[in-house]
C-alpha cells in the first residue's frame, strides 16, 4: 500500500493506493480528508487494479490538481494495465 497527501486551503486530503491480493487485485484506492483529530472520511472511492502507487500532482503556473495511480494487475492476472490520471477539479477536493 501506497499514499500521498495533499493540503487544500485548511483541509488535509490523502490518498491510499490499495494493492489487493491474488484474483481481488481490482479494487477501490481511496481519497480521505482528515480532521484535527486526525479522524479520516472518506470522500472517494477510484476503481484500480492492483494499485501500487499514488501522487497528487499540481502542475507550476495551473489552478488543476491531478490524482495519479500506477495500475499493476488485474484479477485475470494481466499486468500490461494502465495507469491513471485524474484531474480532481470537480470532485470535491479542489472545490474547498
Amino acid at each position: 500500500m501506497a499514499w500521498d497527501s495533499l493540503v487544500v486551503g485548511d483541509q488535509v486530503y490523502l490518498a491510499v493506493a490499495n494493492h489487493g491480493s491474488k484474483g481481488r487485485y481490482e479494487t477501490h484506492s481511496r481519497i480521505y480528508t482528515m480532521d484535527r483529530t486526525a479522524k479520516l472520511t472518506v470522500i472517494q472511492n477510484i476503481s484500480t487494479k492492483g494499485a501500487s502507487d499514488v501522487k497528487f500532482f499540481h502542475p507550476p503556473g495551473l489552478s488543476d490538481i491531478y490524482l495519479i495511480v500506477a495500475n499493476q494487475i488485474d484479477n485475470a492476472g494481466q499486468t500490461r494495465i494502465s495507469s491513471q490520471v485524474t484531474c480532481l477539479t470537480c470532485v470535491r477536493l479542489c472545490k474547498s
